[in-house]
């Protein structure tokens, strides 16, 4: 993982409109070429005793550097809104599913499996565990005492 967002998305290698999977050879590979169909792949066997031979990439440049091909595409979920409260379907950044990436999974179970922690409020781009503040609405100041006689304690 470089930190750096949308740079290295797929390239259409042959210029056929169309972004596949690649295959190098590598004796590390777990795939082998199809004897009817040389074009095709199936994973090798081991308790056949088959002996992989290719590896699959998306098809594209390793763009940045990192050894990892075409895996940063323009888009993609912004964990800030990844969350049940502020997911939408059919977003485009919203993920696949409420909770789908695992920054905000993480953060999901670790709350379940805590429940006696204080809640956590992150906060990133758009993320906001509490609404907004309201246009327009007056804000009441509060004494030190009425402060200190609603601070949460443990039991």
């Amino acid at each position: 993982m470089d930190d750096r967002e949308d740079e290295d998305g797929a390239d259409d290698i042959d210029r056929n409109g169309v972004i596949t999977v690649m295959r190098a050879r590598d004796p590390e590979g777990e795939w082998l070429a199809l004897e009817s169909e040389p074009r095709l792949m199936k994973k090798a066997d081991p308790d056949k005793g088959e002996k992989g031979l290719y590896k699959l990439y998306p098809e594209g440049v390793d763009n940045d550097g990192d050894g990892q091909y075409g895996e940063d595409g323009p888009g993609g979920a912004n964990v800030g809104v990844n969350f049940p409260h502020l997911f939408r379907y059919f977003s485009k950044d919203g993920g696949q599913w409420a909770g789908s990436e695992s920054e905000s999974l993480g953060l999901i179970r670790f709350v379940f499996q805590h429940p006696r922690s204080p809640c956590p409020s992150p906060s990133g781009k758009i993320i906001s565990a509490s609404p907004p503040p309201v246009a327009g609405a007056r804000v009441t100041q509060t004494s030190p005492r009425s402060r200190s006689q609603s601070t949460w304690a443990p039991s």
